[in-house]
């Protein structure tokens, strides 16, 4: 085998071996974090909200926590942004992120007060004073 014809076999070889590598990786082992927002309870935990006014098209007012979780632990649940009671017991590879300071993102407010009435949207959403 002549030198360039050998150098594209082993660049093959080596781009074939590493897509394997990852597709095993993600694919079969799901060796990836997983980020989602999860259901939360802002009279128990400190919650994280929208900074939207409910008038805004596609304002979101539901509050939420963050969870961080390995793929291959994580329940069907995460997956499909419907867990309802989550937790990470027993689950060394998952992380609930609450709202505060230091995990507050642009766009996000933390909820201190949501006031529902009659299954009505939240009608009162106030921050955290900073």
């Amino acid at each position: 085998m002549s030198g360039p014809k050998y150098f594209l076999a082993c660049s093959v070889l080596v781009i074939v071996v590493i897509v394997g590598f990852r597709y095993y990786q993600y694919v079969i082992e799901r060796n990836f974090t997983v980020l989602a927002n999860i259901s939360c309870d802002p009279t128990s935990e400190v919650c994280f909200v929208s900074d939207c006014s409910p008038e805004d098209v596609g304002c979101d007012l539901t509050p939420y926590k963050k969870v961080s979780i390995r793929a291959s632990d994580a329940p069907k649940c995460i997956e499909e942004h419907n867990c309802e009671a989550f937790s990470c017991d027993g689950i060394s590879t998952c992380m609930i992120t609450y709202c505060n300071d230091s995990t507050i993102e642009e766009g996000e407010v933390c909820a201190d007060a949501v006031v529902i009435k009659n299954d009505s949207p939240a009608e009162e959403i106030s921050s955290l004073p900073k």
